[in-house]
């Protein structure tokens, strides 16, 4: 279906675009590839059904009500959102380190929870909903290592993005990071996604031994390397409990 496909566009870059205050006709009209007289019209009737909103002074679209109150209502239908969020406030006291947890679902990883600690200013765009590249954020990765060799094989193609030099695209020495990810429990993302910015994660396990979510940490490279050992540790140790709690809870058993 035509419009379907257009309205799915529409919101998949506004949604891309919520951080830095919406997109405006022109670089909709581009993203999406629709003419800018096809978006007037549909942003109108859009706007009508609170779907989008319009900023009187830049005329900049963004998302709108009704599209936020079905993200926070998917959000909300996940349980584990509840029941695992509080290991991120854990993980960010302990650390100092941003922290957010995420989840696997659709063949895709996205983020569901985060937690800014006070002690640290940089605000890292992890953002609820953000889907995460499997070939680069820890977070995907240390979910992608339990996987299916199949699966594995599907979601890694060639020709990756390349975020950074450190972005990794070959699928072979993607699988080599993914079997010492199985050794040791910890996922990387050495400056992949952004340059002197680095990012550690542990996968989080359901009681048959499903990896469907991740904490992950993301801070300064520097301060990372310095201080691996440590926070090895404490991830580690979150994530074991992590898992032990999810598992007793017993809420996600239809999922599985």
């Amino acid at each position: 279906m035509e419009w379907m496909d257009r309205f799915v566009k529409v919101m998949n870059v506004l949604s891309s675009k919520q951080y830095c205050r919406g997109a405006g006709i022109t670089a909709l009209s581009e993203e999406t590839e629709i003419s800018k007289s096809t978006l007037h019209r549909m942003l109108q009737d859009m706007i009508d059904h609170n779907l989008v909103i319009q900023q009187s002074d830049t005329k900049k679209y963004e998302l709108g009500p009704l599209s936020m109150i079905w993200g926070s209502n998917f959000i909300k239908g996940q349980n584990v959102a509840q029941i695992l969020g509080k290991y991120c406030n854990v993980l960010a006291k302990k650390t100092n380190l941003y922290s957010f947890l995420c989840r696997f679902s659709a063949e895709q990883v996205y983020c569901i929870v985060t937690r800014q600690p006070l002690q640290e200013a940089h605000t890292y765009f992890v953002g609820i909903g953000q889907i995460m590249p499997w070939h680069c954020s820890a977070c995907a990765k240390a979910i992608l290592a339990y996987q299916p060799p199949q699966f594995i094989d599907r979601v890694l193609p060639q020709n990756e993005k390349l975020y950074t030099k450190y972005t990794v695209a070959d699928p072979a020495v993607l699988k080599e990071q993914l079997k010492k990810v199985r050794q040791d429990h910890i996922a990387w993302c050495r400056q992949e996604m952004e340059v002197n910015i680095s990012a550690m994660a542990v996968p989080v396990f359901l009681a048959n031994h499903k990896a469907v979510f991740s904490l992950s940490i993301v801070g300064s490279n520097d301060y990372i390397m310095d201080n691996e050992e440590y926070l090895k540790k404490i991830l580690l140790a979150v994530g074991e409990e992590a898992s032990r709690d999810i598992s007793l809870a017993g809420t996600l058993t239809a999922m599985t």
